[in-house]
């Protein structure tokens, strides 16, 4: 499995943190951006893009993630909604928390879906979107969006979708541990 992942100058790192490292479990992470240069997070990490948003191979992309942060520089990018809707119609994954949700709207992939922002205003300005829900995460076929205060719940519906739980058991642990910071006992592992 292949999660790309879009990084931008000023992308919210620990938006995605989580997600990525329950999905690399799984697969390949690839980070990619708008060229090869070097682009830095909200957190002030310094991060180089595996390859260009033109380099990605779109048949290769199982989901794709985008994460939050200052989307303005990235938003009218048309290779970028070019790649979103080609990845929509072929039913690929695609997650979206907090303003990177609003690069889904940009893109028109969310008409005629469930989603979740904390960017609602913004969204309004984009014109008719699909139907806002107001709560953290919303799951709606192959897209997952998610407000910024529910990055684990994010990883977690990302990790569902993309089926990377052995079981509803390895599911259940991993909620209890990262949602909760509880880890299963032996008797609830059914151990000794």
């Amino acid at each position: 499995m292949k999660t790309y992942v879009f990084i931008f100058d000023g992308f919210v790192q620990f938006e995605i943190m989580l997600a990525t490292y329950f999905l690399k479990s799984r697969g390949e992470i690839v980070p990619f951006a708008i060229s090869k240069d070097p682009v830095t997070s909200y957190e002030g990490f310094s991060i180089l893009p595996f390859c260009s948003i033109e380099q990605v191979d779109v048949e290769r992309v199982d989901l794709l993630v985008i994460p939050g942060g200052d989307v303005s520089g990235v938003a009218l990018n048309k290779h970028l909604h070019e790649l979103l809707q080609h990845l929509h119609q072929k039913k690929r994954g695609i997650g979206a928390i907090c303003a990177g949700t609003l690069l889904l709207g940009q893109a028109g992939v969310l008409n005629g879906h469930s989603f979740t922002t904390n960017s609602i205003e913004e969204m309004e300005k984009l014109g008719r979107q699909g139907t806002f829900l107001n709560t953290d995460v919303v799951t709606d076929r192959h897209i997952v969006t998610a407000k910024a205060n529910a990055y684990v719940d994010f990883g977690i519906e990302l990790g569902k979708l993309m089926d990377i739980y052995e079981n509803e058991q390895d599911l259940d642990e991993t909620i209890s541990f990262f949602k909760y910071f509880k880890p299963l006992s032996p008797n609830e592992r059914g151990g000794v």
